[in-house]
């Protein structure tokens, strides 16, 4: 895709399972060659410049996740949380949150929700310390995945007061990222945000 589309460079960051995988035998049958044959899963290379790759000292993504296995049944799911977890949940439900599923951009509906989805994000961003993206970058990513893409938003009192992007390919579900309103932490929407895109994704 770089060469057809004159990238200068192209950065990859790919998923590296739990038992180790020799990427550079993958790069070099797509001419592309670890500087001083350093592994790329060992030094994540990522920039391409004349058919090597070189290390980039930031992620985009999450350099560390967990695997849930989402074939348990739902009980199950539960009990391997923490007791805080469970409760949490019954909490959202008892104050009444409601979930919406958002895969599409067709319905105004659906731009309100993201636009108010980043406003949140933004100043979840700030007071958690990390960075974010600009608003296009999400919507690409969104609108890229089409219907392998949802956004999750979690309402209460008629107010979107938090989301979370996931993205579902194969038999595999991401959870990239999210955002909460903590004026209405008390609502402990998170937690059931989570759980209902485990039950979409099981």
């Amino acid at each position: 895709i770089a060469r057809d589309e004159n990238a200068i460079f192209c950065r990859v960051e790919p998923y590296s399972p739990v038992i180790p995988v020799n990427y550079s035998v993958i790069l070099a049958k797509a001419g592309i060659y670890a500087k001083n044959n350093r592994s790329p899963i060992k030094s994540r290379m990522t920039k391409v410049k004349s058919g090597v790759t070189y290390a980039t000292k930031e992620s985009y993504t999450p350099r560390h996740t967990l695997i849930l296995d989402l074939d348990q049944s739902e009980e199950d799911l539960l009990k391997q949380m923490k007791p805080k977890g469970r409760y949490n949940i019954k909490i959202a439900q008892k104050h009444g949150v409601t979930i919406k599923q958002i895969n599409t951009f067709n319905l105004k509906s659906a731009v309100k929700d993201f636009n108010q989805w980043y406003k949140i994000l933004k100043k979840t961003g700030d007071r958690d310390s990390f960075g974010i993206h600009e608003e296009s970058f999400y919507e690409n990513l969104l609108k890229t995945f089409g219907a392998h893409a949802s956004l999750f938003t979690a309402h209460a009192d008629k107010d979107l007061i938090a989301g979370i992007i996931v993205i579902f390919y194969g038999d595999t579900a991401t959870y990239y990222y999210g955002a909460s309103n903590h004026v209405h932490r008390k609502y402990m929407a998170p937690y059931l945000l989570q759980w209902e895109a485990f039950l979409e994704a099981k």
